[in-house]
């Protein structure tokens, strides 16, 4: 069964000729960008054989298995000029721009699909260090909230402030239901731990400063 999670990352492959799924895990995401968002081909990636053999029989039993290729690697070197969206999801925001970085010469035109587990304040700081711009962000929820960052390659760098680094710059603007629920949640958390913690206390002064601009918005 295809989770929430990867429903909703897949809906940004859309209209995509080739995507590169770098951890495809049992290959679900390749399986709903092919099937329901007019994907013409796809390359699955991962560093684990087995994963890759569940997502190989997958896609067989899908009857994808001919607009799809297969690739044991720990990244991005397969990807090719005609794949036009990358997809690196389920992985810490450290390694994903590990990942990114490693080939990140080869990245021009494509859309960035993440989806940080963890360390998304390290990934956006990435993001922003080395030209890329954000095109959307979404918050999804599934036992956990999850952040889905949108990017691609920009002439410049671009200058986030703390709360955009922590939250997201889009995310900041749309303000979703999920996304305001999310900050409810983590200002519970932090108001457990002691104020004395600089690090914890300035992030409840951003979350508290985007809650009550919210509130005067609406």
């Amino acid at each position: 069964m295809i989770s929430k999670r990867i429903k909703e990352i897949a809906k940004y492959t859309k209209d995509s000729y080739k995507i590169i799924d770098v951890g495809c895990d049992h290959g679900y995401l390749i399986i709903e960008a092919l099937t329901n968002y007019n994907v013409k081909y796809a390359l699955a990636v991962d560093n684990k054989s087995k994963p890759l053999d569940f997502a190989v029989n997958n896609i067989i039993k899908e009857g994808l298995i001919d607009r799809v290729k297969f690739y044991l690697s720990n990244g991005l070197d397969k990807l090719d000029d005609e794949c036009d969206a990358i997809v690196i999801s389920g992985l810490g925001g450290v390694l994903i721009s590990n990942i990114i970085n490693d080939n990140i010469r080869k990245i021009n035109k494509q859309r960035l699909i993440l989806q940080a587990n963890r360390n998304n304040y390290e990934l956006r700081k990435y993001l922003a260090e080395n030209n890329f711009v954000f095109i959307d962000e979404e918050i999804i929820y599934e036992d956990f909230y999850y952040q889905i960052i949108v990017a691609k390659k920009n002439i410049e760098k671009i200058v986030l402030t703390e709360s955009q680094l922590h939250y997201g710059p889009i995310n900041i603007i749309k303000r979703s239901k999920l996304f305001l629920n999310m900050l409810k949640k983590e200002e519970e958390i932090l108001n457990k731990i002691p104020d004395s913690n600089t690090s914890k206390k300035e992030k409840k002064e951003i979350i508290r400063s985007i809650l009550n601009e919210s509130k005067r918005c609406n």
